[in-house]
């Protein structure tokens, strides 16, 4: 089991608005099967912060 921490700049579309800021990640990685938490703070235009749920799976094509 790994635990996995991810921090770096998030760029993207929701709806009509643009938003940049800044992403945390962090969660626990069993074999290729992955479960963690996703935060993001916006930084331009409506200040607004989102709390979201990662679920994956890991495969290679």
């Amino acid at each position: 089991m790994n635990i996995r921490m991810n921090v770096g700049p998030f760029v993207g579309r929701s709806a009509l608005e643009f938003n940049v800021g800044t992403a945390v990640e962090g969660g626990l990685e069993y074999r290729k099967y992955y479960v963690g938490f996703f935060w993001f703070k916006d930084i331009a235009g409506e200040s607004y912060s989102r709390v979201n749920l990662s679920v994956g799976y890991k495969f290679a094509l």
